[in-house]
């Protein structure tokens, strides 16, 4: 999906070199990388489930943070150890850490809507590992 994204920007911008860098390109047209928008899926859904918008029970997956400091939040997660690749790249796993750095995007995991959450998660900065 990457691929046709990047050739997409190509003929977007009409530069067919491959000396071009399509990373460039990508931030010429302002478009959110794929990784990112999937971020932003996957914790949307954690956001409804953990809001009761989808019938899953968070507490058979997840478990708030044992304490709170000043690198968390009062709704952070532990987040799950493991050794295992399938497990630690699952979905509760994965998102409970992105959730986790929701820290330093301010008000977001306080939206009030799904709608609202949306969108200050767009409009703060990229979720970095």
């Amino acid at each position: 999906m990457e691929m046709v994204q990047r050739r997409a920007a190509r003929y977007v911008l009409h530069r067919y070199h491959n000396t071009s860098c399509v990373g460039k390109m990508l931030d010429t047209l302002q478009w959110t990388s794929l990784e990112e928008r999937r971020k932003q899926q996957r914790l949307a859904m954690l956001y409804k489930i953990q809001h009761g918008q989808v019938a899953v029970n968070i507490c058979d997956y997840l478990k708030p943070a044992s304490r709170i400091c000043r690198h968390s939040h009062e709704l952070a997660f532990q987040v799950p150890s493991t050794s295992v690749d399938y497990i630690k790249f699952s979905f509760f796993p994965r998102t409970a850490r992105d959730w986790n750095l929701l820290l330093y995007i301010s008000d977001v995991i306080k939206a009030p809507s799904l709608t609202l959450f949306r969108a200050r998660l767009q409009q703060g900065a990229p979720i970095e590992a």
